[in-house]
């Protein structure tokens, strides 16, 4: 389709993270198809260049960043707040196609991944990621976990380079073996190689669940959803069918206060 250079779409969003950026990744092929350029906002949030770069240089789709006021993400995401919650059934990149217009979907993120991954043989039985920022289990929530992996041949992923993460306590970690992850493709690699793994609700989770839908792999996703009252239905969350789910004691609020995400959420709410 011919598309005009007056036929553009700007997203922003403050959040930042992995998980967060993935959950609005249909929307440029989505759009793509109505004739129109997708951009990114100057004003949209990558908590890295890793991410920003896995999740939209990456995409055929992504036509660059552009210094202008953005009119899709967050300010969709703030219109639309009640308009889908009666489906209890769509998670939460369901609940972004609907309200910015386009249907449901299947509810997967969507990234490229080198083809030669469907080609790894199973290295880790049982592979582990237990960091996270805003979902954190309570010290009853973490003996929980611990009952679960207690006996398991774990091992347990490390990013070195990423901060204010939240990692598991030495009872968990404790006699398991450690494995450092230096980047996103690192992470695919790790993944393809593994048959369980087991995580928090973070965005490594959405990553094993959109690679889970392309190559199968990990074969197993067991996510632990700290705090979750119920998780019988996505609900708008980042929740997937390729995985299942466990609930556990989680603290109240996060760990970290997130300056920057303040101060993005005041300037999208003056201006945008």
């Amino acid at each position: 389709m011919i598309k005009s250079k007056n036929e553009k779409v700007i997203l922003a969003q403050p959040w930042g993270g992995l998980g967060d950026n993935l959950q609005f990744s249909n929307l440029p092929e989505l759009y793509n198809k109505q004739g129109k350029y997708f951009y990114l906002s100057y004003f949209n949030r990558t908590r890295n260049k890793e991410i920003h770069n896995f999740c939209w240089e990456q995409n055929e789709f992504y036509s660059g960043k552009i210094l202008s006021k953005p009119n899709i993400g967050w300010k969709i995401w703030v219109d639309s707040l009640e308009k889908n919650n009666h489906r209890k059934d769509i998670n939460i990149i369901q609940k972004q196609n609907l309200s910015h217009g386009f249907e449901e979907g299947e509810g997967y993120p969507l990234f490229t991944v080198d083809n030669k991954l469907q080609m790894n043989k199973i290295e880790h039985k049982y592979l582990a990621d237990f960091n996270a920022i805003t979902s954190i289990p309570s010290e009853t929530g973490w003996n929980q976990i611990h009952e679960y992996v207690n006996k398991t041949d774990l091992t347990i992923l490390s990013f070195p380079g990423v901060q204010n993460l939240t990692n598991a306590p030495n009872l968990i970690q404790q006699n398991k073996q450690k494995l450092d992850v230096t980047s996103i493709n690192n992470l695919l690699e790790t993944l393809s190689k593994t048959d369980t793994f087991i995580c928090l609700n973070s965005g490594s989770q959405t990553l094993a669940a959109g690679l889970k839908n392309i190559i199968g792999r990990p074969n197993n996703i067991i996510s632990f959803v700290p705090g979750a009252k119920d998780v019988s239905s996505p609900d708008g969350r980042f929740m997937f069918a390729n995985v299942e789910y466990k609930i556990l004691d989680g603290l109240p609020g996060k760990v970290f206060r997130d300056f920057k995400q303040e101060i993005y959420e005041k300037l999208y709410l003056k201006y945008f």
